[in-house]
């Protein structure tokens, strides 16, 4: 929701709810609420696993991983978190293609707004801003999710591969919003590094 206020109203908007929504925590009660990062709290079991994760990277296969569907088989527990899987299962060949999926699509809605580019079909153009809040959606899920085959992660992305192609069409003159090229290329892999440096500091900070 935050995502989608501040695609379509501005981040003063959007910063706006995200206050309101924090005024709304203490609310929040069941498993949902429970972010406990300490020992017994389901937040500390999540971490745990996430370590257990990111010691199954560290193997022989650690470019193309230990093969699709065994994180359960080598950890003993589902991952809850599909970033992590694939860089198991796929190794940091497959993680960073998983990831990158959503980082261009995300990268691509962003220039759209910043530079104010539009289309001709305003409808299409509207639709920036849901898709905006879907990848926001679906890529939050998927920190505490293991859903890296099903079917919904890559309607997803299939949608923010069609809509890049029709605004690459649409836009006056025609444009490529992202390119494949060099420059994107590495910031696709100090994403990828980035988010496994993150995992090892929370694990390190909250794992023990």
């Amino acid at each position: 929701m935050l995502t989608f206020v501040a695609y379509r109203h501005g981040r003063n908007a959007a910063i706006a709810c995200g206050l309101v929504g924090a005024l709304a925590l203490p609310l929040i009660a069941g498993r949902q609420g429970d972010i406990d990062l300490e020992e017994g709290g389901t937040g500390h079991e999540r971490i745990v696993i996430w370590k257990d994760g990111l010691e199954g990277i560290k193997n022989a296969n650690v470019v193309f991983g230990i093969g699709l569907g065994r994180f359960d088989e080598h950890i003993g527990i589902a991952a809850h978190i599909s970033y992590l899987q694939m860089f198991v299962e796929l190794g940091l060949f497959g993680g960073t293609l998983f990831l990158g999926c959503f980082a261009f699509t995300a990268l691509a809605l962003c220039r759209l707004r910043k530079h104010r580019l539009s289309a001709p079909d305003a409808e299409l153009t509207r639709f920036s801003s849901y898709l905006a809040a879907l990848i926001a959606g679906w890529c939050t899920g998927l920190l505490t999710l293991s859903r890296c085959y099903v079917v919904p992660t890559y309607l997803i992305v299939g949608l923010g591969a069609v809509y890049t192609t029709l605004m690459n069409g649409q836009l006056r003159p025609p444009r490529f919003l992202v390119v494949w090229d060099r420059t994107h290329v590495q910031h696709l892999l100090a994403g990828s590094a980035s988010l496994l440096v993150l995992l090892t500091l929370i694990v390190k900070l909250f794992g023990s």
